[in-house]
């Protein structure tokens, strides 16, 4: 008894250790799978900060470079428009009232003043600094009449701060007399009126392309003398480990618009951006320190972890609830699935099922006889080419809006009409009738339909269409359909004429040979019309004797004036039962756009100079508005 009690106990120990074995090692498989999960969450979510700190930086930047210029551009417009003045005055500039402008002017303008400096006190300022090349280059581009952005320079007399200016030339008498000129701050130029929360952490400076730093604010300012010379490259070598700071911005300082990410220097998570000024070679360079981010990313992150670990529960036990009751849809709708299958032995009608979640297009075996199908189900149906070939280009977007985006929840069928590939390897009109089955959460599952071929209805819906705006008589477009469709081609914005046709002593043929031949005549009108223009313009009987025509996409006036001598030639060889009737006509043609934006308007043009043909003795042309540069026009006869 003991023995069976002790094998029963053993049995049980090994069956609970393996049960804590495959327990711990789920445990372990969820922890390893979790910790990886949040890591590339990690990753992704450093991405999106990086991404966005990149985006406001070079905004930052991109800020400062445009308020900058816009300034400048102010500056300049300001004494190019002062310089104009006395070009085309004969007014002395070194009268006193050129200081109480310019006075006023500095008045109104908060950043900087406006001042007035001849050449000659210009070239004794110049021998009073000394020999400089930069005043030398200024000075000749200020001769050469060239409006001259100035260096940054220190000047103890302006307080000991860094300004850089901007000047025009004045010319009076075709020589250059003297110098407009703005003063402005150096700090203006790495300064924005725009703030953001980047602004505290930016350090902004301006250099050269080699490096070289300009100075623009009071940390430059020398206790004696001219400041020394400066690099940006060279002053922060070694602040990094391996010099990652100066190595990008050697990079970096040649480029425009550019913004990069740097990384850990010193503990700080880095990142640059350089813009171009398009003066002088002047580039901006942000240096940001993104700690704050990276510290806010990280509380994310922690956040994300604790409320993740505080929804897995839930979301496992909601997952079996729901894996049961998905289980329990799935075997209901095999269930109809088959009752569809048997259904479709007893009917004509193609019956088939869409199932969203495996993207599976699947029919009944008799859709053999509708379809050129190899295999009864399609996979995938929505993402791939099989069943794009089944479906006419124009009806594609319509079904694939069923298969991605199913009609709200709605216990009527739907109903669809497409067009699919016959087996003839011709395109027949289907119906489909369709519904969509979802599960408890209003998730669609599946799509049931039936197909049913249509073509014979379309094409008599096409014939009755084609009866209602054709004119039986001539062939042609009857007056509705004509005007409609010219009326659109004019709103699209097509270029043409307008061709108002009238046949000449029509009524004498009538009363003479009887209206059957008049109809015949009108027939007979309507062929030649239809040679004469080309397939894509629009031809119509606009009512009895008259037609309308709509040469399109051209603005030739002699082509125009062609074709119309081309219609009076082949009208006179209208013959009916081999006996010539000399058939004439008087043509009125009106351009588009040039003589109306819409077809009533080029309409009743086109009409009055047709009247006018037929007023200056018929069988003739005239086009409103036309000139001698054609030959025979405004009237032509043939």
């Amino acid at each position: 008894m003991r023995t069976l009690e002790e094998s029963k106990v053993r049995s049980d120990n090994k069956s609970n250790k393996k049960s804590v074995i495959l327990f711990a090692a789920g445990i372990m498989l969820f922890s390893i799978t979790t910790c990886l999960a949040f890591a590339g969450f990690r990753l992704r979510l450093n991405h999106v900060f990086d991404s966005l700190v990149e985006e406001n930086l070079m905004a930052y930047t991109e800020s400062q470079n445009r308020e900058m210029q816009a300034v400048i551009e102010d500056i300049t417009g300001t004494l190019e428009a002062i310089a104009a003045i006395f070009e085309t005055s004969d007014a002395s500039v070194d009268s006193g009232w050129l200081m109480e402008y310019l006075e006023a002017i500095s008045e109104n303008k908060e950043r900087y003043d406006v001042e007035y400096q001849s050449m000659e006190d210009l070239r004794v300022s110049m021998k009073e600094v000394g020999e400089n090349e930069s005043y030398r280059e200024t000075y000749n581009r200020l001769m050469n009449r060239e409006n001259v952005i100035s260096d940054v320079r220190f000047s103890r007399r302006r307080g000991g701060r860094y300004y850089f200016s901007v000047a025009v030339p004045v010319i009076q008498h075709g020589e250059v007399v003297g110098v407009l000129r703005s003063v402005l701050d150096g700090e203006l130029l790495v300064q924005s009126v725009i703030t953001n929360s980047l602004h505290d952490h930016a350090v902004s400076c301006l250099v050269k392309e080699n490096g070289d730093l300009i100075p623009v604010g009071e940390q430059f300012n020398p206790e004696d003398g001219e400041p020394a010379p400066r690099n940006l490259i060279e002053e922060t070598r070694g602040i990094g480990r391996n010099d990652e700071l100066s190595l990008a911005i050697a990079r970096m300082a040649g480029h425009n618009g550019e913004t990069e990410k740097l990384g850990l220097i010193n503990g700080h998570m880095m990142f640059i951006c350089v813009t171009d000024l398009g003066y002088n070679g002047w580039h901006i360079v942000n240096l940001l320190n993104a700690d704050n981010v990276s510290e806010y990313s990280g509380r994310i992150l922690q956040d994300m972890v604790a409320i993740s670990l505080l929804l897995i529960l839930l979301i496992a036990v909601l997952g079996v609830i729901l894996f049961t009751v998905l289980m329990r849809q799935e075997r209901r709708l095999r269930l109809q699935e088959s009752g569809y299958a048997i259904l479709a032995k007893f009917s004509d009608t193609v019956l088939c099922s869409y199932n969203y979640r495996t993207d599976t297009l699947s029919f009944t075996p008799n859709a053999v006889e509708l379809l050129p199908l190899k295999e009864l189900t399609i996979h995938p149906a929505n993402q791939g080419t099989q069943a794009d070939r089944l479906i006419h280009p124009d009806d594609r977007p319509a079904v694939k809006r069923i298969f991605e985006y199913p009609d709200i929840e709605t216990e009527e069928p739907m109903e669809q009409e497409v067009r699919l590939l016959g087996l003839d390897g011709e395109y027949i009109w289907c119906g489909l009738r369709y519904q969509v089955v979802r599960d408890d959460k209003g998730m669609p599952v599946q799509l049931l339909a039936k197909l049913m071929d249509v073509s014979e209805r379309k094409i008599k819906e096409q014939e009755l269409l084609e009866k209602s705006t054709v004119d039986a008589t001539t062939g042609l477009l009857n007056k509705y359909a004509a005007e409609t469709g010219i009326e659109t081609r004019i709103a699209a914005g097509v270029h043409g004429f307008l061709f108002m046709i009238d046949i000449d002593n029509f009524k004498l043929v009538n009363d003479r040979l009887g209206h059957m031949t008049g109809d015949r005549l009108l027939a007979q009108v309507g062929t030649v019309i239809r040679r004469v223009f080309r397939q894509t313009d629009l031809a119509g009987r606009a009512g009895g004797d008259e037609f309308v025509v709509f040469m399109a996409d051209t603005d030739s006036v002699p082509a125009a004036a062609e074709k119309a001598g081309r219609l009076l030639e082949h009208l006179r060889d209208i013959s009916i039962g081999g006996e010539a009737l000399k058939i004439t006509a008087s043509i009125g043609i009106a351009a588009i756009p040039a003589h109306g934006g819409n077809y009533q308007e080029v309409y009743r043009l086109a009409d009055q100079a047709m009247y006018q043909a037929k007023q200056n003795g018929k069988n003739r042309f005239f086009i409103i508005g036309s000139d001698d540069s054609v030959d025979n026009l405004p009237f032509h006869r043939v």
